[in-house]
């Protein structure tokens, strides 16, 4: 298992940092979400981020499929005092074999044509 990045001199009371799991990743998502709107609202339109929410459960899917496959960064989530999700991170070295880039690839081209339309969105 993987090394929290964890300091108890630094987080809040009743806050700690584990590994994600499949079973938190609905309320990372649902953090992730909100920080997108918060950090993003100026400059994406509310149409590109209500599709992001629209897509919520396809998202949870994905992601849940992807940490179950291993092509999921390594991620942590902070969990508050009421184990509900309030905060999520990931990064890290990653191994890549021939098989894992050409995943990495196809999810990476996924992306970029999300991010593309979103900044199209964003301009219109």
């Amino acid at each position: 298992m993987s090394q929290s990045p964890q300091s108890a001199e630094t987080l809040p009371a009743g806050v700690r940092i584990r590994p994600l799991t499949p079973q938190d990743v609905r309320g990372a998502i649902a953090v992730k979400n909100r920080g997108w709107h918060d950090a993003y609202s100026a400059w994406l339109s509310a149409e590109a981020l209500a599709g992001m929410d629209a897509n919520f459960e396809r998202t949870v899917a994905g992601w849940t499929a992807a940490l179950e496959e291993g092509r999921l960064l390594p991620s942590w989530v902070a969990i508050g005092p009421d184990d509900a999700v309030v905060g999520l991170g990931s990064g890290g070295p990653v191994e890549v074999t021939a098989e894992r880039a050409g995943r990495l690839a196809g999810d990476s081209a996924g992306a970029v044509a999300r991010g593309a339309r979103m900044v199209r969105a964003a301009q219109a």
